[in-house]
């Protein structure tokens, strides 16, 4: 074993003692001593001696040395020895006083794993860049989705949760940022085989890694472009059968809820508004009073539509056992989530059955499958429709006239859309089978195949009632028909994988190769007709009334081949290069295959001389990559939210129209073809160091990495006379480089073991190249994209605070008259950047960047005699938030000011302009400036679970092996730099608060294994 230098004794010795407490030395009792050394008789110092049972303990001095005393009281006395990085040991003291104890290595940890791709590789000898999450995250926290699991827990990974409405509220996951104009979503790997993340039941799941880097990621090839989630689902184990039950049940709650002004300060704040545009006031004192002393009761239309709280649950079953011959591991699962709105709901029902046999010492075969049944239930109106009118809706407007009939206001009443509108249920039945085997061909020579099925299955129907709005006179004011829709949608995946593996070791040389084959084909149908005007809200069939069909249908298929290479000396030098060949029909046959290499190296410089007899060096790892990933999706130019597949040829379309009087049907070219696209490729190049030291008592990784994706498909601008849509072309490039650091700690003193993980991570990206095409201006004129700007780049104004006279106004003339005079005290101030007398246009310019930046994750936990903890914080330390309309500005559209407007409206501060009934002078979406961009940094305490297991000696006298009791938090606190401090920190960025909201949400469950 290495010798301990001195000073590191020191140190160690130090730290350790610091932490160490509640040590009982000089009670009565029976004084044991000895030392603790390692299998070279190298003595161990800060090893932890615990007389078991207690609290008593502890630690061996520089030379591996202790003494301790035990309490003449207790009987058969054991002491237990613990040290990261090696087996504890316990002892039996007896009769004698004086112990020489050598402690093992922890095996288990020298021998990590880790799943890559294809297969698993030691983690101290990966040279790539990817992440892997702690189990015990995936196992003891309750989470209504898969995707929840990645927020704040792995460096890189960004995981965004824009609603918290059933069934919708899975997040969007990316992997170092964005670095396409074109969509690259993590590729989704389960067992194997492409699959979705948020069909899966949580509790179903292994473990979990994130690939990053192109030397990582190439050899899943076309659809990586965006990072790799590699998840594995639990297996059986041989011995007889065990079964379990994991249930919980939870209470749902609003993060943050919006706070409107009641009646009277509206009314007063509205004709305040009105007396600062030089109009006469909208409400006399009289009106106000009614509201004033309860004659009459001002309406929140928000609070009428959302519940205070709801109730989630889930339980889970599981089986599993097996002998030599064969394993099985089988689930089924039940989820159930109310919500916070009037006829809200989702369930999903999880069934899976993982089955491993070994046919004899040569062939083994595999099969597994997987259904998901979720069902998802809302208003016919959309819920987020009812809480945008619920948001602008007057508190003097009521909900309902005292006669009981609901008014309509504006756009109609969102409480009764939701209580009487009618239901749109959506169904999904996804199905996932894969069947496989393995044989061994020679010695280290294996042969692979799988093949994987995926069918998904959406239907949907939705029916709208009549309603008739009467006003309070009993006068019909408005009539809403009837409508029914039928929705179908299917996605039909197969997936072919065939590989050779050769693995061999001989003398200090380890070589692993691999070649391979896959071929996937995906066929998506689509179908949905509307009809209107039904004779009674009790019809709910399609044949009742007028038709609006909408009919389509795609079709696509990739095939790769694949080769792999790993070289490792002495587990000190190693080496892995990958070369992937992608094909796919969304190109042209000239253009259809790809190749995408990558490299990777590492240099193990812990297992080098010079450090191999540091023994506080545990591992230290140096590692490079480089490599290419092809990217292959790109969107319809008038619809961002779809991918195309065949631009690279001209397709038909039919349409109709009226020539005369009379009826004609068409049939054209819909688009104009490119026949040279081809291949968006994304170059990545990664530096990393990562140690461990002290035994992994503490750790750290850091990553460097630069992104730059080449011939990215876009469209480029056309003259109007050109007739058709933008041809597709590989114009763009993109530039996004970033970096990323982790630290980790884990200890144990006395019984009490615990760790801390700390993760920070960084991405910019760069416009290099759009084909002269920029800038291009989005969103009314506020996000901006050009070479050298950040994409999608907050672009407006430069301001000046708020005007404080008329005088000041006045003087600007350059504002003055952009407003045709309309400005005064307590408006926003305008800057004329350029100096031309005039503000204009040519005075915007980049004011932020709707990118998280400096985002980070602190997770601490441990355990206690049976009791356990887990803390998880995240947030972000920059962010440039923008909101718009009446999430920003008192009476946009009249929508009814919040409570902090009234606060700050100037003049009571400078953080708000003045009130006006004309908010256009000062509004985000007309003269959107940097007045608007709000500091969004903020710190969350995502969750927190504390669990208790139960002794062995309990569990055994009822027959379970293990039972575990837990509660658990998510979302419980936050807080940020936003105006509001009703506001959601992660409220989607650009938008008006008017989405269904965030949950916090408290469980409380059980976990037994029988």
């Amino acid at each position: 074993m290495r010798q301990i230098t001195t000073t590191s004794n020191h140190l160690l010795l130090l730290f350790l003692l610091c932490l160490t407490t509640n040590l009982d030395l000089f009670a009565q009792g029976l004084n044991v001593s000895g030392t603790v050394n390692e299998p070279t008789g190298t003595f161990l110092p800060g090893v932890n001696v615990l007389i078991k049972g207690t609290t008593n303990g502890s630690i061996t001095n520089f030379d591996g040395k202790f003494e301790i005393n035990i309490p003449a009281e207790i009987e058969n006395p054991v002491l237990v020895f613990s040290y990261i990085g090696y087996e504890p040991q316990e002892i039996t003291v007896g009769s004698k006083t004086v112990f020489n104890i050598t402690l093992l290595e922890d095996a288990e940890q020298l021998e990590e794993v880790v799943v890559v791709g294809f297969g698993e590789q030691k983690k101290e000898n990966v040279t790539g860049s990817l992440e892997t999450m702690d189990k015990k995250l995936i196992k003891d926290r309750p989470v209504t989705s898969t995707s929840s699991l990645f927020q704040g827990t792995m460096p890189g990974v960004v995981a965004t949760q824009k609603t918290g409405q059933p069934g919708a509220d899975d997040m969007d996951i990316t992997v170092r940022g964005n670095s396409s104009i074109n969509s690259t979503p993590a590729l989704i790997i389960v067992d194997g085989m492409p699959a979705e993340m948020n069909n899966i039941n949580p509790q179903d799941i292994e473990s979990m890694t994130v690939l990053k880097d192109a030397a990582a990621t190439a050899i899943y090839g076309a659809r990586a472009a965006g990072g790799v989630i590699l998840i594995t689902t639990k297996r059986g184990e041989e011995g007889k059968v065990s079964f379990g039950y994991n249930g919980y049940v939870g209470l749902q709650t609003p993060t943050k809820e919006h706070q409107f002004v009641g009646a009277v300060d509206y009314m007063e704040m509205r004709n305040q508004a009105r007396v600062n545009d030089g109009a006469l006031p909208l409400y006399t004192e009289d009106q106000i009073n009614e509201y004033r002393d309860g004659t009459k009761q001002g309406a929140n239309w928000r609070e009428s539509i959302l519940k205070s709280s709801a109730l989630q649950q889930q339980h889970n079953l599981t089986v599993s056992g097996g002998s030599d011959k064969i394993k099985y591991y089988g689930s089924g699962s039940f989820f159930d989530q109310e919500g916070l709105t009037a006829n809200t709901n989702f369930q999903r029902y999880n069934m899976r059955m993982n089955v491993d046999a070994k046919i004899n010492d040569r062939l083994n075969t595999h099969f597994r499958t997987h259904i998901a049944n979720s069902t998802r239930t809302q208003p016919t109106r959309s819920v987020g429709s009812a809480f945008y009118n619920a948001n602008i809706y007057s508190p003097v407007d009521p909900i309902k006239w005292d006669n009981g009939e609901w008014n309509y206001v504006r756009n109609g009443n969102p409480q009764r859309w939701l209580e009487e509108g009618g239901d749109r249920i959506s169904n999904w039945m996804y199905t996932q089978m894969m069947i496989g085997a393995d044989y061994k061909v020679a010695n280290g020579l294996t042969a692979y195949i799988d093949y994987n099925m995926n069918y998904k299955h959406d239907r949907g129907t939705a029916f709208n009632n009549q309603h008739d709005y009467y006003g309070a006179n009993g006068d019909l004011v408005k009539s809403e028909p009837n409508w029914y829709e039928d929705y179908n949608a299917s996605t039909i995946y197969s997936g072919l994988q065939a590989r050779l593996d050769y693995e061999k070791n001989f003398a200090n040389h380890y070589i692993k190769g691999m070649v391979g084959y896959s071929q996937e084909s995906q066929t998506n149908n689509n179908g949905k007709m509307t009809k209107y005007n039904y004779l009674t809200n009790s019809i709910h069939v399609i044949d009742g009334g007028s038709m609006n069909p909408t009919d389509w249908r795609m079709e696509g298929i990739a095939s790769e081949w694949a080769l792999q290479s790993v070289y490792a000396f002495k587990d000190k030098y190693l080496f892995e290069a990958n070369v992937r060949v992608d094909g796919s029909s969304k190109f042209a046959p000239n253009n259809r295959y790809g190749v995408f290499p990558s490299l990777s190296a590492g240099w193990r410089i812990s297992e080098e001389g010079f450090l191999k007899d540091v023994d506080w060096v545990t591992n230290l790892k140096v590692r490079a990559s480089w490599g290419q990933v092809g990217n292959q999706n790109f969107h319809d130019a008038q619809d961002p939210n779809r991918i195309t597949n065949y631009d690279w040829t001209a397709t038909l379309a039919s349409g109709s129209t009226v020539i005369g009087d009379q009826g004609v049907s068409s049939v054209y070219y819909d688009k104009t073809a490119n026949p040279n696209l081809k291949w968006e490729t994304k170059e990545t190049t990664n530096f990393g160091i990562e140690g461990d030291f002290f035994g992994r008592l503490i750790g750290f990784s850091v990553d460097i990495f630069k992104n730059r994706t080449n011939d990215i498909l876009m469209n480029v601008p056309v003259p109007p006379q050109f007739g058709y849509s933008a041809p597709r072309v590989n114009a763009g490039v993109v530039d996004n480089n970033g970096w990323e650091v982790s630290l980790r700690h884990n200890n144990s003193i006395g019984e009490f073991q615990y760790f801390v993980n700390l993760n920070m991570f960084d991405n910019r990206n760069n416009v290099v190249d759009i084909l002269n095409t920029g800038p291009w201006i989005e969103e009314d004129g506020r996000v901006f994209t050009d070479v050298g700007s950040p994409m999608q780049s907050w672009y407006g104004y430069k301001s000046d605070g708020i005007y404080q006279t008329d005088e000041e106004a006045q003087a600007n003339t350059a504002h003055y008259e952009l407003t045709n005079g309309r400005i005064k005290a307590g408006d926003i101030k305008l800057i004329d950047t350029n100096g031309d007398g005039v503000i204009d246009g040519d005075d915007r310019e980049l004011i932020g960047d709707q990118n998280p930046h400096y985002m980070f994750g602190i997770n601490l936990g441990g355990s206690w005699k049976g009791f356990d903890f887990n803390i998880l914080f995240n947030g972000a330390l920059q962010r440039d938030v923008v909101l718009l309309n009446e999430a920003a500005m008192p009476f946009a559209l009249q929508a009814t000011p919040h409570e902090w407007m009234k606060e700050k409206a100037w003049p009571n501060s400078n953080e708000l302009p003045i009130l006006r009934e004309d908010f256009t002078v000062n509004d985000p979406g007309r003269y959107f400036s940097d007045f608007w961009v709000q500091d969004g940094k903020y710190i969350r305490l995502k969750n927190v679970t504390i669990g208790y297991t139960f002794k062995q000696s309990f569990l055994s006298k009822v027959g379970a092996t293990n039972a575990r009791l837990y509660v658990s938090g998510d979302n419980i606190w936050s807080s940020s730099s936003l105006w509001s401090p009703t506001v959601d920190p992660e409220i989607d960025n650009g938008g008006r608060g008017s989405s269904y909201p965030q949950v916090s949400v408290y469980t409380t469950g059980v976990s037994v294994n029988f």
